[in-house]
């Protein structure tokens, strides 16, 4: 509150300043920071137009009507406060993630058609922009809530095909994640088992998120269990998934030592045992 009080003495005593904008903003932060949306929206109401902070301040109402932690949060409200920085500073960085929130708003609405829309005007027109790499994922994403699921292929195809070299490593492995799991959804499991060993840089992967490889190894068995073929050995090549996911643990357990960590370690330990042991006992009846 001290913060705000001096910020406003500026506003007030130098109102022809060029400091006024940045104070006036950070006086909506401060009250944000304090859980005041009321105020921090209005606050961030009176930062002047065609300023430096003009395009953050527009974000920033959007970002308040959208905070889960506002008790009077409002999705629709946000989604049109959000669309009013494109519209009005189209050239401004914060079009771009403002326009990235608008989706993730119209994802909690379920309106899945016109989050695509916006992922795609994201791509479009702020191609070069770290928003425009997420919002790609994003397309695939909506895309597969629809069961557009070829076009949700295709979105994730993208990414995977760019590569490292084009998006961000996480951003690529979650890519190839989800697309193996729409193969699976449309009951291509042998392609979506192929896609989940293909986890781009996979023994590098094991090696920075060891937890994510040992969840896709046992991803890829799932994947080839599920296989109706009866003539070729799929079953076989779901046992090795599940055996590698085994020693996989084996050689990487000793060194977690965040409980929550291991606990998770643990349970998919467990889950690739059970799986394999049904398996083994399925292949014996055959």
């Amino acid at each position: 509150t001290r913060a705000i009080a001096e910020y406003q003495k500026v506003v007030n005593q130098y109102a022809s300043s060029v400091v006024v904008p940045f104070a006036q903003y950070k006086i909506g932060e401060c009250y944000v920071a304090l859980g005041s949306y009321q105020e921090a929206i209005r606050a961030f109401e009176k930062v002047p137009p065609n300023t430096d902070f003009a395009p953050v301040a527009a974000y920033q109402i959007g970002r308040a009507l959208y905070d889960p932690d506002n008790p009077g949060r409002n999705l629709g409200g946000a989604v049109k406060a959000l669309l009013q920085v494109p519209q009005k500073y189209p050239q401004s960085p914060d079009a771009a993630r403002a326009l990235l929130l608008t989706g993730q708003c119209h994802e909690e609405l379920v309106e899945w058609n016109k989050a695509a829309e916006i992922y795609r005007r994201i791509i479009k027109d702020y191609a070069n922009s770290r928003q425009a790499k997420i919002a790609q994922l994003l397309l695939g994403h909506a895309l597969r809530e629809q069961e557009m699921y070829a076009a949700a292929l295709e979105a994730y195809d993208v990414i995977r095909k760019a590569g490292t070299q084009q998006y961000p490593a996480d951003i690529v492995v979650e890519a190839t994640l989800h697309k193996a799991g729409t193969q699976a959804l449309m009951g291509d499991h042998y392609e979506a088992g192929r896609t989940y060993l293909r986890i781009p840089t996979l023994s590098e992967l094991r090696q920075h998120n060891p937890l994510m490889a040992l969840q896709a190894t046992i991803r890829a068995g799932d994947a080839f269990s599920r296989v109706k073929d009866t003539t070729k050995p799929y079953k076989s090549l779901a046992k090795d998934e599940y055996q590698n996911a085994i020693e996989f643990y084996e050689s990487h357990i000793s060194t977690i030592e965040d409980p929550k960590l291991k606990q998770k370690w643990d349970n998919l330990h467990d889950i690739a045992q059970t799986r394999l042991r049904a398996l083994l006992k399925q292949i014996e009846q055959q």
